[in-house]
């Protein structure tokens, strides 16, 4: 910035002092707007404030709307320690007796004994094919199997880690201990199916030397090969009279909407009782009236004049704030005619302040719950409005996005302050500019000044100086 160094020397006015005074008066302009840069920066954020709060009243109502939300149940089991049970799905309210016959096992096999992990079984190929019995016969899947080649070089560990490595769903590991009562130690392939049932057996043949105590089943006589010591059974579990067996111990299906995990085996019945999920449910009621009296009271705060004060809110007298505040309490006294029990948000225990606000009649709404179909009419049915008949959960939550949407009154009245306060900003450049510019061209008139007076001054001690010579000649 450019400047002129020590003005008022040759004349000893206080040329800066005046110039600052002068400046001063220009810039008067620069400090209104300024404070109108301020109230609309305020105002921009109590907009963002409505918007966030507005989004929450969505999610609320979004909640109430959803389907799910009134299809919602809990299962309960008598007897946990056996059968757990938790709802999945659409579950039927209702009671539910079973028993638990058996539990899913997975198959395992045994080779015979040998004397470590580092032993050299033999060498050849091990087939192993995966399948399950029908009728009596074993029936291989299409793909269920791999060959296994055994070098002379491999060990029992190695054996075992080939097994897995084919990935056939059945893992293998080598147990070092006694079995059958013998008292001496030894190691042991065993193989075991991933998953349990009956489903998922294995066969294993043998061809090379050495390899014949991995068959299965065991064949020669005296039979050779590995020993079944779990045999791949299904879950049996009875309910209300009805059996049903299931390749593991989640159970599916066997009460709608409802999964059954077998701990143990039973020989009582144990009660599954399947129930409205009304906590759930409340919470989803509990969470919208706190969302909307949230904003309720933000722009209750932010619209009203204190006349104690003498100050007014942010955005009292504010046309898109009004215009958010009357649509939801309209939209708050719609009817759904779906529903004749539960019509509109009064039947179900809402109830209006006169500030606007929401609360719950705890009987009323202790009712409603316990027609839960009732309310997912109310709140979630998803016919068109104009039929009168869509769910008020559904249309709170679109009035909500069209308020909030790129062409709603929140968007458009947050653009046109972001607008104004651009324009301000531009305007308070330009005022800059011309204070500057203002000052600058004052700094050289007075620095004009000051030169002319400084000249003035020196021309003046100059005829005082002749005057003096004069007078001492005269008196001479």
């Amino acid at each position: 910035m450019a400047s002129i160094s020590s003005p008022g020397i040759g004349s000893g006015l206080d040329i800066n002092g005046m110039v600052s005074q002068l400046v001063a008066v220009e810039r008067k302009p620069l400090e209104a707007l300024k404070k109108a840069a301020s109230t609309i920066q305020t105002r921009i954020s109590a907009y963002g404030q409505v918007q966030s709060l507005l989004s929450a009243v969505q999610d609320a109502a979004d909640k109430l709307g959803s389907p799910a939300t009134w299809q919602g149940s809990t299962a309960t089991s008598s007897n946990a320690t056996a059968v757990t049970a938790t709802t999945t799905g659409v579950a039927v309210a209702g009671r539910y007796d079973l028993m638990v016959n058996a539990l899913a096992q997975a198959q395992a096999l045994r080779s015979p004994r040998f004397e470590s992990a580092s032993t050299l079984p033999g060498e050849g190929t091990l087939s192993l094919a995966v399948g399950q019995t029908v009728n009596g016969s074993f029936v291989p899947e299409a793909a269920g199997g791999a060959s296994i080649t055994v070098l002379a070089t491999d060990t029992l560990q190695n054996v075992a880690e080939k097994i897995n490595a084919a990935g056939i769903g059945f893992s293998a590991s080598v147990v070092t201990g006694t079995v059958d009562g013998d008292p001496n130690p030894g190691s042991y392939l065993v193989i075991r199916a991933n998953q349990p049932g009956s489903a998922r057996q294995l066969q294993v043949s043998a061809s090379g030397t050495g390899l014949e105590g991995f068959q299965f089943p065991a064949t020669g006589t005296p039979a050779t090969g590995m020993t079944q010591v779990q045999a791949g059974t299904d879950a049996e579990v009875n309910v209300n009279g009805i059996t049903v067996r299931s390749a593991g111990n989640s159970v599916s299906g066997a009460v709608p909407g409802v999964t059954l995990d077998l701990v143990k085996t039973t020989t009582s019945a144990v009660t599954i009782t399947v129930a409205n999920d009304t906590s759930s449910q409340r919470k989803a009621l509990d969470d919208f009236v706190k969302a909307y009296n949230s904003l309720n009271s933000y722009l209750a705060q932010q619209t009203r004049y204190d006349e104690g004060s003498k100050v007014a809110g942010t955005l009292q007298g504010d046309s898109g704030a009004l215009s958010v505040r009357s649509q939801l309490r309209t939209a708050l006294r719609e009817s759904n005619a779906t529903s004749s029990t539960l019509p509109d948000l009064r039947a179900a225990g809402f109830n209006v302040g006169l500030d606007g606000s929401l609360s719950l009649k705890e009987s009323e709404v202790t009712a409603a719950l316990s027609r839960p179909d009732e309310l997912r009419k109310l709140f979630a049915n998803a016919d068109t409005p104009e039929s009168g008949r869509k769910g008020l959960g559904r249309r709170i939550g679109d009035l909500a996005r069209q308020l909030t949407g790129e062409s709603g009154v929140l968007s458009g009245r947050a653009e046109s302050l972001r607008s104004r306060l651009k324009r301000n900003e531009t305007d308070q450049n330009r005022i800059e500019d011309r204070v500057e510019q203002t000052r600058m061209r004052l700094l050289r008139q007075y620095q004009a000044l000051d030169t002319k007076m400084s000249q003035l001054s020196g021309l003046g001690s100059y005829v005082s100086q002749q005057m003096q010579a004069l007078n001492r000649r005269s008196s001479d």
